[in-house]
Parts: C-alpha cells; structure tokens; sequence
C-alpha cells in the first residue's frame, strides 16, 4: 500500500484534514505570504482566504487610510480563524453526510 505524504488529494481528505485545525497555528500563520495558498491547497477550502480578503476590503474602507494596513494585518488571524472554523464545520457536516450515504 502507498501512503501519500503531506498531500490531501480527495476532498474526503481535505475535510478530515481541516478537522485536525483546533488552535491558532494556522490562522496566525496567515500573515505569511504563501501560507493562506498553500492551506486553500491542502485542505480544499478558500473559505480563510475569502474571509480575510473580505474583511480587509471592508477595513480599508471604513477605516483611515494612515492606519488601514496596520489594521488589516492585526485583523488576518482572527479572520483567518473565523474562516477556518467555518470551514472545518463544513467539514464536519460533509464527513457526517458520507457515513450515512456508507
């Protein structure tokens, strides 16, 4: 039997990994260039990247331009968080659905 390493290439696979998503490692880590493509990929959801884009859209809009920035990137791990708990219920949900079709 081959073992895929690091790779989550079936959606079942992407849900069962974003349930393993229970602290603030990733949603931190978002800061990072690069970290929120490769959590979309791994885990078959753009739901983080969607809420943080979002939420910083409506930062720059609402608050002054000499501090928009600052506030977008403190606000990325909280909305990171809420997307990723979002998605993990998604998760959650789709997992529960294939036990009862199985």
């Amino acid at each position: 039997m081959i073992m895929k390493v690091g790779k989550a290439n079936t959606k079942k696979e992407g849900w069962e990994l974003r349930q393993k998503d229970s602290g603030w490692g990733y949603a931190v880590a978002h800061i990072i260039p690069l970290v929120p493509i490769y959590y979309a990929a791994s885990r078959r959801t753009i739901t983080p990247f969607l809420y943080i884009f979002i939420g910083a859209f409506i930062i720059g809009f609402f608050a002054p331009e000499e501090v928009s920035d600052a506030f977008a990137i403190l606000a990325t791990p909280f909305l990171a968080k809420a997307g990723i708990s979002q998605a993990k219920k998604y998760g959650s949900l789709k997992i529960k659905e294939l036990k009862i079709d199985q």
